[in-house]
C-alpha cells in the first residue's frame, strides 16, 4: 500500500463540496462516507467524478471491490439467530455465514483512487444477522404459545355470539376446543419456522464434515 496521498484526498473533498454540497470543514480522512447520506445515484456519480478527476479507470476499482454473499438463505439465517442463543455450534456457524460489509471512509476512497484499486478501510458494519439473546428467544416463543394457544382461543370462546360470527356454537369450552387446533397449528408452524431451518442447516454441515473426515 502506498502512503496516503493528500492531493487525491483534496480532490475528493473538492468533488464532495462542489458536486454534493458537503461542508469542507466536516471532510476529514476518517469520516465515514455513509455520514454524508448520499443516495445510490450520488454514490455512483461520486466514483465517476473521481475517476474523471484522477484519470483512474473506474472498472479497476469496481472489479476489485469485495463481493458479499451468504452461505445460507435469509430464513435459515434468522433461525440460526435464535439457535445461537443456546448452541455454540449455531453461534459459530451463524458468524461464519453472516456478512459484515466494509465501511468506506474518505481516506479509503482517496487511497483507492491513488492506487487504482479498491482499498479497504479496515472498518466494518455490524453483522446483518447478530445472534439473539436467550431472553428474547424464550420470551418470543412463550409469547407465541400464550397468544395463540391460550389467550386468543379463550377470548374467542368467551366473546358473545352474534349471527355473523364464525364457529359460534356450543358453550365456551366447545368454542375453545373448536378453534384451538387452528391457532395451535399456527403456533406450531411459527415455532418450527423459528428453529427447524437452522437445525437442518447444522445437521447438513455436520454431515458434510463427517463425509470429508471419512475420505
Amino acid at each position: 500500500m502506498t502512503a496516503f496521498d493528500p492531493d487525491v484526498f483534496d480532490t475528493l473533498c473538492r468533488v464532495l463540496a462542489d458536486e454534493f454540497g458537503a461542508d469542507p470543514k466536516q471532510l476529514t480522512p476518517d469520516l465515514e462516507l455513509i455520514a454524508l447520506e448520499l443516495d445510490q445515484e450520488e454514490y455512483h456519480r461520486l466514483y465517476e467524478r473521481m475517476a474523471e478527476e484522477t484519470g483512474v479507470h473506474l472498472h479497476k476499482i469496481v472489479n476489485s471491490m469485495p463481493i458479499y454473499s451468504m452461505d445460507e438463505g435469509e430464513w435459515t439465517m434468522r433461525s440460526l439467530q435464535n439457535l445461537a442463543a443456546f448452541s455454540d455450534d449455531a453461534a459459530k456457524y451463524l458468524d461464519r455465514c453472516d456478512v459484515r460489509s466494509e465501511k468506506e471512509t474518505l481516506r479509503s476512497i482517496a487511497q483507492s483512487f491513488a492506487e487504482g484499486r479498491y482499498v479497504s478501510s479496515g472498518q466494518f458494519f455490524d453483522p446483518f444477522f447478530p445472534p439473539r439473546s436467550k431472553t428474547y428467544v424464550i420470551g418470543w416463543s412463550i409469547g407465541i404459545v400464550l397468544a395463540l394457544v391460550i389467550i386468543g382461543p379463550t377470548i374467542w370462546a368467551l366473546w358473545p355470539c352474534n349471527p355473523f360470527r364464525w364457529a359460534c356454537h356450543g358453550g365456551p369450552m366447545g368454542r375453545y376446543l373448536f378453534v384451538v387446533p387452528y391457532t395451535g397449528g399456527l403456533a406450531a408452524f411459527l415455532l418450527a419456522s423459528a428453529y427447524v431451518p437452522g437445525l437442518l442447516a447444522l445437521r447438513s454441515k455436520r454431515l458434510r464434515r463427517d463425509r470429508r473426515a471419512s475420505r
